[in-house]
């Protein structure tokens, strides 16, 4: 054992013996280091040194031990399975970049194969739909002049929520840092299975494995059911427990609660089972094949397993979308070994006209008609709303994954607002976000995906092929009900499925000769929906604390249809670094000259307000009341400060009547 660290030693210095070595080491690990000292003052004392130390040990395993750190980063996604803003998901991006930069540091092929891959059709349909995502902001202004209302640090960033004016560019970056992770994969492994690679698929099964572990354990003890939801409370502040839905009418009323294991609701859960599901049976199959063992024979075991869980579960989505992908692979396994058939395109063809259609046609059906009268009431209001969103911005849309910002500023004072802060449909979510442009974008990639999947898994040799393309199919129907970018562990499972099936990364570019035009012809037809009008802007309305409401640090206007009153307040009843600041309120209403107030802490003013626009520009005083100097130590060693990313400036509630 001696000799063997000895040797690991030895290689370590050897790759840093050279002074260009040591300078890219120290280039590329600082630099997300930097954004991990950051996140520091934002957690409790305790965790802040053990941070450091697991940060230094992360940098140094993905940049010499790049193939166990990947392994350790796919079996660690069941931990960022909570809501975007969610306690310590930041930590993934972290883990993520490292990975990645370790990755170019270790391979000299990985800047070769990434820049190969951007320039083919597939990679240039994922930069165009990522380009989409950022472009789509440029047509609402707004989200961009939101910034001034939330405190901006890399902590702030990656942390940011689906409310939040940096969510759009967050999930950019997710996007794009997911893209990336998959074609270094494929540097990292010397003969990748499937394009994935075996330490990936390793890595997710073993983070599917205890999951499903804890999950059983859930169902089983209630004592770990509640150890589990005090993870979930300690993480999020509450823990979200449904009764399952009826999957088999027999088994309706035998457990109180669905398990959800390491995740915040059940559906979470199977989401992220789902997204396992495909690297979890190439696992299988590939011990299989190792060991010579019967496959119809020896999937007697994991089918049963899979089957139990997704009732534990008892979420619809899950179930229905492993019962699509079964009955998918039944179908191609049947296809590839009868003699004779040579009709793997033709089916392939057939298949993606028939999934894209109905992908589309799905949201429209249901929000438009009473084809499921009583069925998914909340489903047809997220969708309803998600198609008003997409009227508004046709052809950019509102930035990538925006429909929960949108939904507060715009839906909400309309009174079409919903519950919610996603449409539960991918398409309609990638059109709120990205507009025509983007989804057809999308939809090649998924029609590239699925047509080459198809046509090697109607082949006898496709064995590979027809678990990925299956399990896809089942994940495509599923994103008809929920989406998938949502949740990052399900995010990067996705892609690098989608990304498997979608042809080599040689393929031929296309040339600017095509793409240029295009996007000029966009961009005119996209300038009559230049700037959509809000109705609130410079509010805090927070969805699960009914009858609170906040006026945000900077400008804002708020539309008032009928005259009543507006009382302001300074004090914002919880702990805040400026809670002892006076506020400056300068206000306008219309017909009237502008007003100054100056409120200190625990005062109070009420405004009359008549018909019209309320503008108004809220400063909180440079100097406290109270005055206590900043200190970078103790923002650093001191109390954790407050993680709420908004600039909260006043509390203000309205009445209607004078």
């Amino acid at each position: 054992m001696n000799s063997i660290r000895n040797m690991a030693v030895l290689r370590l210095l050897s790759r840093l013996s050279g002074e260009g070595a040591r300078f890219r080491f120290l280039f590329l690990s600082m630099l997300p280091f930097g954004g991990l000292i950051s996140f520091l003052p934002y957690y409790p004392p305790s965790f802040r040194i053990p941070t450091v130390c697991l940060g230094i040990a992360w940098i140094l395993i993905s940049f010499f031990r790049s193939r166990f750190a990947l392994f350790l980063l796919f079996a660690s996604l069941p931990l960022f399975g909570n809501h975007p803003g969610g306690r310590f998901m930041e930590i993934f991006d972290f883990l993520s970049v490292v990975w990645i930069l370790g990755a170019f540091f270790r391979n000299k092929r990985a800047d070769t194969r990434v820049l190969i891959f951007l320039k083919s059709r597939t990679g240039l349909a994922c930069l165009g739909l990522i380009f989409t995502g950022v472009l789509g902001t440029f047509w609402q202004l707004g989200i961009w002049k939101d910034w001034e209302h939330y405190r901006l640090s890399p902590y702030f960033f990656f942390r940011s929520g689906e409310l939040e004016p940096f969510f759009p560019f967050k999930i950019v970056f997710s996007t794009f840092v997911s893209v990336i992770l998959f074609l270094c994969i494929g540097a990292t492994e010397n003969k990748p299975a499937s394009r994935i690679g075996k330490t990936a698929i390793a890595g997710v099964t073993t983070g599917f494995a205890i999951s499903v572990v804890l999950g059983i354990g859930e169902f089983l003890s209630p004592k770990i059911s509640s150890i589990l939801d005090f993870y979930h409370i300690w993480l999020g502040g509450y823990v979200d427990r449904d009764s399952p839905h009826r999957l088999i009418p027999f088994l309706s009323d035998f457990k109180s609660h669905s398990i959800q294991s390491l995740f915040w609701n059940r559906s979470w859960f199977g989401m992220y089972l789902v997204a396992c599901s495909p690297f979890v049976f190439l696992a299988i199959r590939s011990f299989v094949k190792k060991r010579s063992l019967n496959l119809r024979k020896f999937l007697l075991l994991p089918v049963p397993v899979f089957f139990t869980i997704f009732v534990l579960v008892g979420a619809r989505g899950p179930f229905f979308s492993l019962f699509v992908g079964g009955l998918f692979f039944m179908l191609l396994r049947l296809f590839a070994y009868r003699k004779g058939f040579r009709f793997g395109k033709e089916f392939a063809v057939f298949t993606v006209l028939t999934a894209i259609s109905l992908s589309v046609m799905f949201p429209l059906v249901f929000a438009k008609t009473e084809i499921l009268p009583g069925f998914g009431e909340e489903r047809k209001e997220l969708f309803s709303a998600g198609l008003l969103l997409f009227e508004e911005s046709p052809v950019f849309g509102w930035g990538m994954e925006s429909y929960g910002w949108a939904n507060e500023q715009v839906l909400k004072e309309e009174g079409v607002g919903t519950r919610l802060h996603s449409t539960h449909n991918q398409i309609l979510q990638i059109a709120v976000g990205t507009g025509v442009s983007g989804l057809f974008l999308y939809l090649f990639l998924w029609g590239g995906a699925i047509y080459r999947g198809i046509y090697f898994a109607t082949k006898k040799k496709g064995g590979s092929h027809r678990i990925l393309v299956s399990a896809a199919l089942g994940i495509f129907v599923y994103s008809w009900f929920q989406e998938w970018f949502f949740l990052r562990s399900t995010q990067i499972l996705f892609w690098i499925l989608l990304l498997s099936l979608n042809g080599k990364r040689r393929a031929e570019s296309v040339g600017p000769r095509v793409y240029i035009p295009v996007i000029f012809l966009l961009i005119v037809s996209a300038l009559p929906f230049f700037g959509k009008p809000l109705s609130r802007f410079g509010t805090f309305f927070p969805p699960d604390r009914i009858g609170e409401s906040y006026i945000l640090e900077g400008e804002g206007s708020l539309k008032i249809e009928n005259p009543g009153r507006i009382l302001l307040g300074s004090d914002l009843g919880f702990r805040q670094e400026v809670a002892d600041k006076k506020r400056i309120f300068r206000y306008t209403i219309p017909e009237k000259k502008a007003v100054v107030l100056e409120l200190k802490s625990d005062e109070t003013h009420e405004i009359v307000l008549p018909v019209g626009i309320l503008e108004w520009d809220c400063r909180i005083d440079s100097m406290p009341e109270t005055s206590t100097p900043y200190s970078w130590k103790e923002s650093l060693w001191g109390p954790a400060l407050d993680p709420e990313p908004r600039k909260l400036c006043l509390r203000f509630s309205r009445k209607n009547g004078l």
